[in-house]
């Protein structure tokens, strides 16, 4: 099994999530905003990405 590339901000993302693991998506989006300046559906779209990709 090859191990899954991810980009640098998909990896700033996953840190962020197990520091804070579990946490609820409304919680992830807002740490997410205040760390990354990502908006609300930045982040949702690199959680489906990730997911889509079985990371």
């Amino acid at each position: 099994m090859d191990t899954p590339k991810i980009f640098d901000s998909e990896y700033r993302f996953c840190l962020i999530l197990w520091e804070h693991t579990p946490v609820k998506s409304g919680e992830l989006v807002e740490l997410c905003r205040e760390r990354l300046g990502w908006k609300p559906t930045t982040t949702y779209t690199v959680i489906k990405r990730l997911s889509e990709r079985g990371i």
